[in-house]
This record gives structure tokens, C-alpha cells and sequence, in this order.
């Protein structure tokens, strides 16, 4: 099981040097840690390597080519494509991804200026490398602060995610966190306690325009856009309501989760437990109509970890990505094409 910390950082918002931002604090960190991180790309010695053949590769064809045309100028056009990879690969060849030298391994996801997120195997090893930096940032924080820079808070867990709702887009007034309702649902928080600690339980969310209010089960909060809401639900429960309110199974369970989840924006999942073989697959291709994961007691662990994992890993805080795709790594090229 891989277990995931986000953490993010708020820094003071008073005058200071622009050179000094939020992202200091976890580059500086990694700079005195250096024997203790590794940036995931080509390293500067490899990419010196490919420089020098390149270059000797170009130069061969330019001797070659100013045999024929005998303008440099002219020779250095027909070569820029060259050129331009060189340059390319220089600058897209890091990305915004850290791996521990020590075993067991841990990777960090870095979001520019202000947020990271903890992946490893072990739980002790994610919450260790956690109080590492943010010892290293407070230590930091005691140099910075004669420069007009200040964190002013360090979260993560419950409180990262109501400090990303209340930072939110979704036009949220209020949230309210409130305890399991049954033993099912204290089962699977346990559950997913071992995955990471970017939820909140029982939330009473409060909307306006139009004003209502939801409670979300559980609801996991990759970034202050990006949620996963994971309904519980038991049959004897469900049919007891479906029974006071008159509605059908597909109402309760389905509609409803659909409802509030698309209040959130958010991915919607449904652990349901104790429900006959049939009703359960009905209901289950029912809920996939609708883009709805419908799961039961047995399996749902390794499903949901690894949603959240493939969520923490795709979905950017920033607008600068991680990583270096195929389309980046192509307009790096033609952007820098000389005319």
C-alpha cells in the first residue's frame, strides 16, 4: 500500500524582496540536503555528454555542408533543428520531482511556489521525511524573516483540506466535520488512514447560489479543485431508508451521491456492503451510467488507493507541470526556432 502526506505552506503577504518567494523555503531544502535527494531528469552530466556530441556531430556536417553552399549563415539555418534540440533538452530535461537516496525510497511531488505531496511504501518513512521538511523550513523561517519572509503556516491533513475548501472556487460558506455514523464507516477510514491523511469525514458542507448544504461521507482533497467523494453505505441501511422516504435504491444511493458530488466537482465512489449479488450488480452498472465507481467490502481498498494515487500524481496544484510531456518537450523546440 503507498501512502501519501500533501503538505503546503502560506507565507506573509507583506512587502519584500521578489526574489524571495514561497518556493525558497523547499528549494533551499533540498540544496542543504543534497546527499539526501535526487532530482528525477537527466543530470547535468549526462546532458554535458550529449552536448559535446552534439556539437561534434554538428560541426562535422557544417564542414561538410559549407563545401557545398559556402555561407555559414546559410549552413547554421539548415542546421538550427539541430540546434534546437540541444537547447530543447537543456531545458526540459528536470522536472519538479525528488527521490530519497535512502531506502525505503520516498518520492516527492513538488508544486511550485508552495505545496508537495509525500509518496512512499511506508508510512513511517512519508511522516519522518514530512517533520524533516518542515524542521528544515522553520529552521529557515528563523534566517528569512530578516528579509521581510515568513511562513505563517505549515498544514497538512484535515487542516490542508479545509484550508484548500475555503480557498476554493466552489462557492463554499461553511464546512462542518462530524464523526462515523457506524462501524462500516470507521472500518473503511481506518482503511484509507493507511493511504493518506487529505480527508475529512462526515462534512456538512454549506453552498450559496443556490444555498444548500450536503454531508460527504468521506471526502478526499487532492487540490483545491480536485475531489473524491466516497459514500458508505450498508443494505439494511440503505433499504431502511428507502423505505421511510419512499424512494428506490437507485435514488438513494446513485442519484443522490451524483447530487452533491457534482456540487464539488468531485469523482464520485460508493462502498457498499451486504447487498444481494443481483441488486449490487444492477446498481453497479447503474452508477457506471453515470461515471460512478460503485464498490463493495472486499475489493475496495486497492481500487481506492489507487485512484488517489493516480489523482495525486496527475492533477498539478500549479499550472506548471511536474513533469515534461511529449507536447511540452515540443513547443520548447519551436519556441525556440530563429526565424
Amino acid at each position: 500500500m503507498v501512502v501519501i502526506i500533501p503538505m503546503i505552506w502560506k507565507i506573509n503577504e507583506q512587502k519584500r524582496d521578489d526574489r524571495l518567494s514561497a518556493s525558497y523555503f523547499f528549494e533551499k531544502a533540498v540544496d542543504e540536503n543534497k546527499n539526501d535527494f535526487i532530482r528525477v531528469g537527466i543530470s547535468d552530466g549526462v546532458i554535458q555528454n550529449l552536448t559535446s556530441l552534439i556539437n561534434a556531430e554538428l560541426a562535422g556536417f557544417e564542414n561538410i555542408l559549407l563545401e557545398v553552399i559556402e555561407n555559414l549563415s546559410l549552413v547554421k539555418t539548415i542546421l538550427n533543428n539541430d540546434e534546437s534540440l540541444l537547447r530543447g533538452v537543456q531545458t526540459t530535461s528536470k522536472t519538479n520531482c525528488y527521490i530519497t537516496m535512502n531506502d525505503p525510497k520516498t518520492l516527492v511531488l513538488y508544486d511550485p511556489p508552495n505545496t508537495l505531496n509525500i509518496i512512499s511504501k511506508s508510512y513511517e518513512a512519508a511522516t519522518t521525511l514530512a517533520q524533516k521538511i518542515k524542521q528544515d523550513f522553520e529552521r529557515l523561517n528563523d534566517t528569512t524573516k530578516d528579509f521581510g519572509l515568513t511562513i505563517t503556516e505549515i498544514s497538512y491533513g484535515k487542516e490542508r483540506v479545509l484550508n484548500r475548501i475555503k480557498n476554493s472556487k466552489l462557492k463554499i460558506i461553511s464546512t462542518k466535520i462530524g464523526e462515523p455514523r457506524n462501524g462500516f464507516e470507521r472500518e473503511v477510514i481506518n482503511s484509507l488512514n493507511k493511504i493518506t491523511d487529505c480527508f475529512i469525514t462526515n462534512a456538512d458542507i454549506s453552498f450559496q447560489e443556490p444555498n444548500e448544504n450536503f454531508e460527504y461521507d468521506i471526502l478526499v482533497c487532492i487540490n483545491a479543485n480536485t475531489y473524491i467523494d466516497i459514500e458508505v453505505t450498508d443494505y439494511e441501511t440503505a433499504r431502511e431508508k428507502t423505505h421511510q422516504n419512499r424512494d428506490s435504491l437507485k435514488t438513494e444511493l446513485i442519484l443522490s451521491t451524483l447530487d452533491k458530488a457534482q456540487r464539488l466537482k468531485a469523482t464520485s465512489v460508493i462502498i457498499a456492503k451486504g447487498f444481494p449479488k443481483q441488486t449490487f450488480q444492477q446498481l453497479k452498472e447503474t452508477a457506471a451510467s453515470r461515471n460512478i465507481l460503485f464498490l463493495d467490502e472486499v475489493d475496495y481498498e486497492k481500487t481506492i488507493g489507487e485512484m488517489i494515487l493516480k489523482k495525486f500524481i496527475e492533477e498539478s496544484e500549479s499550472e506548471e507541470s511536474r513533469f515534461r510531456s511529449q507536447n511540452y518537450f515540443r513547443r520548447a523546440l519551436e519556441s525556440r526556432k530563429t526565424v
